[in-house]
């Protein structure tokens, strides 16, 4: 990143070179009296401009080389050959033995349209990968994460709005899934070994819950995504259902409370009390009265 903000310095400094030069020039000419300026601005400026095209070229590589540098990062099946093509890309550029600021060396051209090619030809090549994991059978969170993992590679105008609609549908399978299970188990919801009653159906309720709500959070980053009749559909129907789940929530973390509110006033009452016409009997009055003497034999 320094490196290209350095050779982006250098183009600019061409620019605000020349700027000054015209900018003096035309003042010149408003005062015929004073000498012109009358030299060759491609004598001039000439060598310059071809030592900047030379720059924004290996500005343009660099720029490439580090947005598709996010491709060994990705951890997928079947990407090896992709990475290994890119650090192959990069390995062919720092190979090469001519000084590459050198704007009269003609071979860099060459070499920088090879370059182009490659990058051009890795970029379909991962395209047809992405379009061949969704080709697969997979779930709503698994090809969510997959497009996380693909949003990440900058510099790569990947096609992917056609893979979140497929996985909206998916995802609309998903919503019926969890309506069917709710209805079918919220009286009696199964809960997981160890759990409290009441905690053990929070618990059942709450995993519906992410299931559904978490591929929607990433679906709502993407509004394009959700403009059609057939989105907005199922946005609805991703309400209605996450309603009906925190509801059931309250509806059990209420009850409990209010039993909780009568256990602790019960809780409060005496639970031994004297009798007004029982007498402590004999035994027990003596047993109390040698209680320290039998405390200190058994500590013995």
């Amino acid at each position: 990143e320094t490196l290209s903000s350095r050779l982006q310095e250098a183009v600019k400094l061409n620019e605000v070179y020349q700027t000054a030069f015209h900018r003096t020039k035309n003042k010149l000419k408003e005062t015929q009296s004073e000498r012109q300026f009358e030299f060759s601005e491609n004598y001039i400026f000439g060598k310059f401009d071809a030592f900047c095209k030379r720059l924004e070229k290996l500005d343009d590589m660099l720029i490439a080389m580090e947005n598709l540098s996010g491709l060994q990062k990705i951890k997928i099946e079947g990407i090896e050959t992709i990475v290994v093509r890119y650090q192959t890309m990069v390995a062919t550029v720092k190979k090469k033995t001519y000084d590459l600021l050198d704007h009269r060396k003609g071979e860099f051209d060459t070499d920088y349209e090879e370059f182009k090619q490659s990058v051009e030809a890795l970029k379909e090549q991962l395209q047809l990968f992405v379009d061949s994991w969704f080709e697969k059978s997979l779930s709503t969170t698994r090809a969510l994460e997959l497009l996380g993992k693909f949003e990440n590679i900058k510099g790569v105008q990947l096609y992917l709005n056609d893979k979140y609609d497929k996985v909206l549908i998916q995802y609309r399978k998903d919503l019926e899934t969890c309506r069917k299970i709710y209805q079918k188990f919220k009286h009696d919801p199964p809960v997981q070994r160890n759990l409290p009653p009441v905690a053990g159906k929070i618990t059942w309720s709450r995993q519906l819950f992410r299931r559904i709500h978490e591929p929607m959070k990433v679906f709502r980053r993407y509004p394009e995504v959700l403009k059609g009749d057939e989105a907005k559909r199922i946005v609805r129907n991703f309400n209605k259902m996450a309603s009906v789940l925190v509801e059931f929530e309250v509806l059990y973390h209420r009850g409990w409370m209010q039993a909780v509110e009568l256990a602790r006033s019960g809780m409060q009452a005496s639970l031994l009390v004297v009798h007004p016409e029982t007498k402590i009997p004999e035994s027990a009055r003596v047993l109390w009265m040698r209680e320290n003497a039998i405390k200190s034999a058994y500590n013995r």
